[in-house]
């Protein structure tokens, strides 16, 4: 009984009303009904040719797991797509996991929209009381920073999935993983 009261009242404390009415992530990968959104996307789903897969899982993030990931058709090595695939896992109130892929051209993005959140995410980002700074990418995946009373939180979401018991050095954390997948994607380039 202490640890769901705990638990509920960590949850209450850690997220926002305004971010449970509006997520900020998109669909899962691979969503029924759902246009795939990024390249990577496309690859995966290619059906009728062999394709090979090389990806390196660079570490978690608060609940993000980050891999540099690279698709190449094996009938035509020329055809080649990268990027990552940031894996959300939420484990209140049941464990699951959703991926959201980020094309390499939309890494440089993702990271000028992490280090805003980091520099704006205080209370004079706007004159309200509250706040919320979010980014998302095409392939769903969702970041922000937001107020709880004197308490700044980090909320991560892809599809459906989301962990709001993030705090800003997760975010942090996060950005150097990025920064390494990045540059582990160029290093062949």
């Amino acid at each position: 009984m202490a640890v769901r009261l705990a638990a509920l009242v960590l949850g209450v404390a850690f997220t926002s009303p305004g971010w449970s009415q509006t997520p900020i992530g998109g669909d899962s990968v691979g969503a029924a009904g759902r246009e795939q959104a990024t390249e990577l996307e496309r690859f995966e789903s290619r059906t009728g040719r062999a394709t090979v897969l090389g990806y390196t899982v660079l570490g978690v993030a608060g609940s993000v797991e980050v891999s540099a990931r690279e698709y190449r058709d094996a009938g035509h090595p020329a055809d080649v797509t990268a990027g990552l695939l940031l894996e959300v896992t939420q484990w209140y109130p049941s464990e699951r996991s959703r991926a959201s892929f980020v094309d390499e051209d939309e890494i440089d993005g993702l990271l000028r929209g992490i280090d805003y959140i980091l520099q704006n995410a205080t209370s004079e980002v706007t004159r309200f009381s509250n706040f919320e700074v979010r980014y998302r990418t095409k392939g769903g995946f969702g970041v922000a920073a937001f107020s709880s009373g004197e308490t700044i939180g980090v909320v991560f979401q892809s599809g459906d999935v989301q962990y709001s018991f993030g705090r800003l050095v997760h975010l942090w954390q996060l950005r150097e993983l990025i920064v390494r997948a990045q540059a582990l994607l160029r290093k062949d380039a």
